[in-house]
């Protein structure tokens, strides 16, 4: 049966070490929802936290599967992660506390994000720098709002970083702010273009 199909590839995990098969297999796992992994998944990210050898290909299949699952048990582990200064794991964690928390994380995680986005070079960091900006709206976190909108009205900016700092303020939604997305939606010499979601979602 499958229990003892999934019990078997917990098995083939502990003796290969192999970060590809571990991608599989945790595919795997989050496709059939299968819950039997969720603890071996968390023990891949105290691997990381406590310094012992790692694969990041097997640590992000985790994290994936963390989030995949909303394991919320493993936000302390993915919160710790979060300020890796393996920024492809930073990136990874950030976007799993987004989908796996979101406004049960740690109140203090947002501004620990924001403190992040303002030190990261975006253009050196794209997917990290991405991976906050979404998971900021994601929080809900208020005090993000500004700079998001000093984002989204920079057109120096990278074009993704610009859309999705729309979509996270209009998460946010402060009253204010909907007046900057209404301009750049209607500004037809601006390099990015908003569809109505991102508009309408104030």
């Amino acid at each position: 049966n499958n229990g003892n199909y999934n019990e078997l590839l917990l098995d083939v995990m502990e003796d290969s070490r192999n970060g590809s098969i571990d991608r599989e297999i945790y595919s795997l796992w989050s496709a059939t929802e299968w819950e039997g992994g969720l603890e071996v998944a968390k023990a891949e990210l105290t691997r990381v936290i406590e310094d012992y050898d790692y694969e990041v290909e097997t640590v992000q299949s985790a994290i994936g599967y963390l989030s995949d699952m909303e394991y919320s048990t493993a936000l302390p582990e993915l919160t710790e992660l979060a300020t890796s200064r393996n920024t492809e794991l930073a990136a990874s964690a950030v976007r799993a506390i987004g989908k796996t928390g979101g406004e049960t994380a740690d109140p203090l995680f947002g501004e620990t994000l924001l403190e992040r986005l303002l030190k990261e070079d975006p253009n050196d960091e794209d997917n990290l720098v991405a991976s906050i900006i979404v998971t900021l709206g994601a929080l809900r976190y208020e005090p993000a709002a500004t700079e998001l909108v000093a984002i989204i009205e920079d057109e120096g900016s990278p074009a993704g970083h610009r859309r999705l700092a729309c979509v996270s303020v209009g998460q946010i939604g402060r009253e204010n702010d909907y007046i900057v997305l209404e301009n750049l939606y209607y500004d037809e010499d601006d390099a990015i273009t908003l569809d109505d979601f991102t508009i309408f979602q104030m």
